[in-house]
């Protein structure tokens, strides 16, 4: 079963990308897909996934709800409308006995999936507005500042050169100077993307894509890459910065050559990712692959 949840959301996936469509890479507003019921913003994979159904469909609300919550704000799902699959994780505690007849608690972590609607796709459920569009002439770059100032231990920054790296020998972030970016967008994603990086460090979360010995282009090194992409993707979207990419066919044939290599690869680095922006925004390593 849960081998069958990341078939599905890869497949998802590599639609979008079949379509030109890159579900990471989008001109964020902040509006980001909601549960109807709660009122709480889906996070990790499920922005992409309900982000992708929005765009592809033509949805006009942010709005996702079940057909159980439909039913229960006095409506129904029109007929023959499809459902979009979202995913969570959970787990159990169970009491396992040892072999010497001795007992201890072991966590048992899992995935599901299940189906909801956008509002667009409901009769007799009442219209709920959009929430208040984030402010266009913010400073996009106290933004960012804002939000890698609550990362704990942070790692040292600077800018200089023309690339941009995370040196994990020395736990160092560089950017090449601010001036040199296109648009300050590509500059704060750019950072995100290495300061997501550096979360794999040891004495923050550890990946083995980081810590390890990845070769470039190999399965660990684009996981890591694809990890760190997500992260940015992530920050942006919730902080309604848009990430949109230009010129984007190469970029796009080299993510569908690696997802349809490994079907598992997009969900299990979205739950890293997700990991990775709890512990930059100084929440914690808990995260779960979505929510």
């Amino acid at each position: 079963m849960a081998n069958d949840v990341y078939i599905q959301v890869n497949d998802h996936i590599l639609a979008a990308l079949e379509q030109g469509i890159i579900p990471w890479k989008r001109p964020w507003t902040g509006q980001l897909p909601t549960n109807y019921d709660s009122g709480k913003q889906y996070r990790g994979v499920n922005i992409l996934t309900l982000g992708i159904a929005e765009m592809v469909r033509g949805y006009s609300s942010q709005y996702w709800l079940t057909f159980k919550q439909a039913q229960k704000h006095g409506g129904h799902i029109k007929r023959g409308e499809k459902s979009t699959y979202i995913v969570f994780s959970d787990k159990k505690v169970r009491e396992v006995e040892k072999r010497d007849g001795t007992t201890e608690l072991k966590i048992y972590h899992f995935i599901k999936s299940f189906p909801v609607f956008n509002w667009d796709q409901t009769e007799g459920v009442p219209r709920k507005e959009a929430n208040a569009a984030l402010d266009p002439d913010r400073d996009l770059i106290d933004v960012c500042d804002t939000i890698l100032s609550k990362m704990p231990n942070p790692p040292a920054y600077r800018e200089s050169g023309s690339s941009a790296y995370y040196m994990p020998k020395d736990d160092l972030v560089n950017l090449p100077p601010m001036d040199t970016f296109r648009t300050t967008n590509v500059y704060i994603a750019t950072k995100f993307h290495e300061y997501g990086h550096s979360t794999g460090h040891k004495s923050r979360l550890n990946r083995s894509g980081v810590m390890g010995a990845a070769s470039f282009g190999g399965e660990e090194y684009s996981f890591e890459e694809l990890v760190a992409e997500l992260t940015s993707a992530y920050l942006c979207a919730g902080n309604g910065i848009d990430n949109t990419l230009e010129n984007s066919s190469a970029y796009i044939q080299n993510w569908l050559s690696v997802l349809k290599d490994d079907k598992t690869m997009f969900l299990k680095a979205s739950g890293k990712a997700a990991a990775a922006v709890e512990y930059i925004c100084g929440k914690g390593a808990g995260a779960t692959p979505a929510s």
